[in-house]
């Protein structure tokens, strides 16, 4: 008090702003804008392909420019890198310029939301942002089969595994869409896995399982049907098995995507499949046709192949199996990098990592393999972007039991191999 009685009142304190608190809050903040722009990937790559195969790689440099961090790169996204380029570099040799100039950007583009993804993911809530971004897009392309079928025109079907009555979406391939919807009930399952708060998001991906079925079911694509069929049989098998269903899902489906297209197996086993669905064409569809024709095409140029989309411009359709597709287009130099990719991208998750996140790798392996098999989905955004969010899969990022002395903030901490979570790991 003052002679006068009166309390002293201390002058204001100014509270510096340091410059670490300015580090972190242009971290965080670059962090939501870099994963804002891969959800916008995530979104067109479901909703609108063709938009994403436009805008999804400079959206995805974009975000990794906009994190502020430079990015560390191990060997996915080396063997990613060199592949977009190699993909590039066919179009000096290419046998129709035109069809690469279109082909070469889609897998550059793959490669690059791949590495965004693999740049930008930190933390759980980006996994279920991204993520939910895709689910989006893909209950918006339902929302659209379901409108075509309800037009009147379901009615011409005899039943609901009857194939012959197919609904899409304009401009999008019929095979596309499905691909689309299984790879979102991929993602729904990873995200799942998660264990979201509230409640209530859980229930709201477990309720996207039915929906995402139901468009596979009215679109009429066996090799989505098969998939999706294939992911129930895997899923209780994998927990009464663990081991077991993981070395075979590492080992059948690399294995069964080189047999096949070679003709390994009779066409009598695989005539099995096209009677199925009330959609028979004696051929699956033309693929026991054009297999021959496309092994003969890659023989011409087996190391550096005849260019991105050199098969499909001289013979007016693609392979339809991933091993040809990439012999055509990338050669078996390319082919080798696309696998490498890949390999490195689940060495982690599927061998080295907790139950959970291995079952989750074996899944994306088990129900991809009648995709890659009968169709093309080797440059498709939707399954890099899953690729990607797999291989920063950590089990810190699953729930409590593995999630030990860790926030429930943002759900960060060092994976068990001590790097750090703000930094790639060295799968």
């Amino acid at each position: 008090m003052t002679s006068r009685g009166l309390l002293t009142v201390p002058p204001p304190r100014i509270v510096g702003v340091g410059p670490e608190r300015i580090r972190r809050g242009a971290s965080a903040t670059g962090d939501a804008l870099g994963t804002a722009a891969l959800c916008i990937v995530a979104f067109l790559a479901a909703e609108s392909p063709s938009w994403a195969m436009s805008y999804g790689g400079p959206l995805a440099c974009a975000a990794v420019i906009l994190t502020s961090r430079l990015p560390h790169l191990r060997a996915p996204d080396l063997f990613a890198l060199v592949t977009a380029g190699w993909a590039y570099a066919t179009r000096l040799w290419t046998v129709d310029a035109a069809y690469s100039s279109i082909s070469a950007p889609q897998y550059a583009s793959a490669c690059l939301v791949f590495l965004a993804v693999r740049h930008v993911v930190r933390s759980t809530r980006q996994i279920l942002a991204i993520g939910c971004a895709y689910l989006l897009g893909c209950v918006t392309a339902v929302d659209t089969v379901m409108r075509h079928a309800s037009s009147g025109v379901a009615l011409a079907r005899d039943n609901a595994l009857d194939y012959s009555v197919r609904f899409g979406v304009d401009g999008v391939n019929y095979n596309y869409t499905a691909y689309t919807f299984v790879t979102g009930a991929l993602i729904a399952l990873v995200l799942v896995r998660l264990r979201p708060s509230p409640r209530a998001v859980r229930v709201c991906l477990l309720a996207c399982l039915p929906v995402l079925a139901l468009g596979v079911l009215l679109n009429g694509t066996k090799g989505a049907t098969i998939a999706l069929a294939l992911a129930a049989v895997y899923l209780p098998l994998s927990v009464m098995a663990p081991r077991s269903m993981r070395v075979f899902a590492g080992v059948t489906t690399p294995v069964l995507l080189v047999l096949v297209p070679l003709g390994v197996f009779s066409d009598a086993w695989m005539l099995w499949f096209d009677d199925l669905f009330g959609r028979r064409t004696g051929d699956l569809s033309g693929r026991l046709e054009i297999w021959p024709v496309a092994l003969s095409s890659w023989l011409e140029a087996p190391i550096t192949g005849i260019g991105a989309g050199g098969f499909a411009a001289f013979h007016g359709i693609g392979p339809h199996t991933l091993l040809l597709t990439l012999g055509n287009d990338l050669g078996l130099v390319g082919m080798v990098l696309y696998a490498g990719t890949f390999a490195t991208a689940l060495a982690a998750p599927l061998v080295r990592s907790v139950p959970p996140i291995q079952r989750l790798a074996g899944l994306f392996l088990i129900a991809l393999l009648p995709i890659w098999l009968t169709g093309h989905w080797e440059s498709s955004q939707g399954a890099w972007i899953l690729l990607g969010l797999l291989s920063r899969l950590q089990p810190q990022h699953l729930d409590d039991t593995y999630r030990k002395g860790v926030g429930d903030g943002d759900r960060q901490s060092p994976p068990p191999s001590g790097i750090s979570p703000f930094t790639p790991d060295r799968s």
